[in-house]
């Protein structure tokens, strides 16, 4: 069997199981279909609807965060151990370095804002 016809036969399970062998670090992409990604947004964007003070909140302080990160003065870093950011590029350049940085604050402020909605809803 040639290499293309092998290709051909490999199902779109067996390419996950594949793709998440090959990774350095477990990917959340990895099998997460449109339909996923945007019945979470929903979910979030009614969350936005139902809190809009806590959103704001959330919002403002991301923004102000993310100037720091612009001018370099955000000491925002990865959970030592976090293998998706052990290249050396994710620190030796600037630009990667903000990137990295407005990431991790961008994922801060949805990881808050769900913690502070979900139990102000069990309050």
């Amino acid at each position: 069997m040639s290499m293309e016809n092998q290709a051909d036969t490999l199902s779109v399970e067996s390419l996950f199981d594949q793709a998440s062998r090959h990774t350095l670090a477990l990917n959340p992409l990895v099998g997460l279909r449109g339909n996923d990604l945007f019945d979470s947004a929903g979910i979030l964007f009614n969350a936005m609807l139902n809190e809009p003070n806590v959103a704001v909140a959330q919002w403002l302080s991301f923004l102000g965060e993310l100037s720091e990160i612009v001018v370099g003065k955000s000491n925002r870093a990865p959970q030592p151990g976090d293998k998706r950011f052990t290249d050396q590029t994710w620190t030796n350049s600037a630009l990667h370095s903000r990137l990295l940085k407005a990431y991790l604050a961008w994922s801060a402020a949805v990881e808050n804002f769900i913690f502070v909605q979900t139990h102000s809803q069990t309050a």
